[in-house]
């Protein structure tokens, strides 16, 4: 019995993984004047279907707990019934991302 447990609690663990496929991407932002990299999970059928998916956002990717914990929380949450596109942005500069450009001196005195 308990050998049947595990090799369930395996195979679960296992469809979960093969369930979407993970790439690494890197763009030009050109707002920013850096290379970005974004980290992108699509469902295992992605590339073969015509439908729509919805897409989750990731901000700070650069911790990849945070993106994994989104990835796996939507998985657990739909049962992979509603299958999703999760992007991570990574992060080299957070407060450059998060806070407004310094543009009145007033404002660098304080």
């Amino acid at each position: 019995m308990k050998v049947n447990t595990i090799l369930f609690i395996f195979l679960l663990s296992y469809a979960n993984v093969v369930a979407f496929q993970v790439e690494i991407l890197k763009i030009d932002s050109k707002v920013l004047g850096e290379e970005r990299e974004l980290i992108v999970s699509v469902p295992i059928d992605y590339k073969e279907s015509n439908r729509k998916y919805e897409v989750i956002y990731v901000l700070d990717a650069q911790e990849i707990k945070f993106f994994d914990a989104v990835k796996n929380t939507i998985d657990f949450q739909n049962y992979n019934l509603v299958p999703m596109i999760v992007v991570g942005i990574v992060s080299s500069n957070r407060n450059q991302d998060f806070l407004p450009n310094v543009n009145h001196i007033e404002t660098k005195k304080v």
